[in-house]
């Protein structure tokens, strides 16, 4: 993680999506590709904030399951390629203020009154992984929100 992406999550948040591809999964772990990806993408968050040190009241961990492929799911590299998580940055400030202290037990943290960070929520999408490799940069995310 970059030093750039740990400053940018002092004020926005980082959403990161879990995907699968189109083939049913039902085992003692998953019921369906949603919870799978929901998981998938749990896993990346709380990598972040255990290992590197990310403040949790900035991620959230959502799954689409099967239903956003990037590419058809007609070959097995195809598969490989929707099995991925996405990163995406707010692009307007966090409507939660964090207390000082950062993640302080004990600590509420302070909703914001509407309109104090934006109306909009639009992100900007920095990295794709998938089993297929890594796509994007990290290290231009001010430069992309910037230039929204």
């Amino acid at each position: 993680v970059t030093p750039k992406l740990k400053h940018l999550l002092e004020k926005r948040d980082l959403i990161v999506e879990g995907h699968t591809d189109n083939i049913p999964i039902h085992n003692d772990l998953y019921l369906n590709n949603w919870e799978l990806s929901s998981a998938r993408a749990t896993n990346v968050v709380e990598f972040l904030v255990k290992e590197q040190g990310l403040p949790a009241g900035h991620l959230a961990a959502t799954g689409y399951g099967e239903h956003r492929p990037l590419v058809k799911n007609d070959s097995h590299e195809n598969r490989m390629k929707n099995r991925r998580v996405v990163f995406l940055v707010k692009n307007s400030p966090t409507a939660v203020e964090t207390p000082k202290g950062g993640e302080a037990e004990g600590k509420e943290a302070k909703a914001l009154k509407p309109g104090e960070s934006g109306e909009e929520e639009p992100t900007t999408e920095i990295a794709t992984v998938s089993e297929g490799g890594v796509s994007g940069l990290v290290d231009d995310v001010l430069s992309k929100i910037k230039g929204k």
